[in-house]
């Protein structure tokens, strides 16, 4: 195959990896240099959160450690494991490192950095796009939170009827959280008296060491061990303390919180948060 029909073919094929999904694509990378460049096997690197670069795709038989040493970068002796070490590099810093074994000319070498630069900037508008997308789903997440947070209050305003206040708070909690058993408890003293409840509850649990807790902390707190408590069988639970007149009024707790897979799950940091501005 003529030359430039190989480099197209090559290229090509690189583009295609603007569709994957890293790390778990990685194996196209390294896939796509040893079938169209004389070094037919290698390791492919890819950086990892804590900056270390740890193995992403190896070919068969080819000794790779699982971190690469950071000392990569100094000169690789001839006699001395790959014959080419080059960095995928986007505009700030490397961000994987690819490492071929075989024999290449000095064209090949540079067919090699050169797609290894095409690479980076893949995998780099890869990572800008997710992070974009991550982004534009908290801005719409939080956008919903304060369209829920406005008509919680618009509904809860409705009425002045406290027992109709108590079933659309425990309601609505529910609905924020996909939690599938909730409780309204009151303070009475200096102990707290369930009041109203949605699924199957203890009324005598939230004792005085529990209810000194949750006053003192002032915050949301989440059970996740030994938690046959407010709500027997659970696996997690939270409690939440309502604030007014600058005293602990009350606390609302909510368990069995529903995943998308339809498993029971713990409550997460966005639902905490969002309970509290409930």
């Amino acid at each position: 195959m003529p030359a430039v029909h190989r480099i197209a073919d090559f290229l090509s094929e690189l583009q295609q990896l603007e569709r994957a999904s890293f790390p778990a694509d990685a194996g196209k990378i390294l896939d796509a240099f040893t079938r169209h460049t004389p070094f037919d096997t290698g390791a492919l690197y890819l950086r990892d959160r804590d900056d270390s670069m740890r193995l992403a795709a190896k070919s068969l038989h080819f000794v790779a450690p699982e971190i690469l040493d950071p000392r990569w970068k100094s000169e690789v002796p001839a006699d001395a494991g790959p014959a080419v070490v080059v960095a995928l590099r986007n505009y700030r810093e490397d961000v994987g490192v690819l490492t071929l074994s075989g024999l290449g000319t000095d064209e090949d070498l540079a067919l090699v950095r050169a797609a290894a630069d095409f690479v980076g900037t893949i995998m780099t508008n890869h990572r800008l796009l997710q992070e974009t997308r991550e982004g534009d789903f908290q801005l719409k997440y939080r956008l919903w939170e304060l369209e829920s947070l406005y008509d919680i209050g618009l509904s809860i305003a409705s009425t002045l009827n406290i027992d109709e206040v108590a079933d659309e708070i425990l309601f609505r909690m529910i609905s924020l959280t996909n939690a599938r058993r909730a409780a309204l408890f009151l303070r009475d003293g200096d102990r707290f008296s369930l009041f109203r409840s949605f699924g199957e509850v203890r009324e005598d649990f939230l004792d005085r060491e529990l209810a000194a807790q949750i006053v003192d902390e002032g915050t949301p707190l989440t059970f996740e061990k030994n938690t046959d408590c407010v709500f027997p069988g659970c696996s997690a639970f939270v409690a939440v303390p309502i604030k007014g007149n600058n005293a602990i009024i009350g606390v609302l707790a909510a368990a069995d919180r529903e995943t998308r897979d339809g498993a029971v799950g713990s409550f997460q940091a966005n639902e905490l948060r969002l309970l509290s501005l409930f």
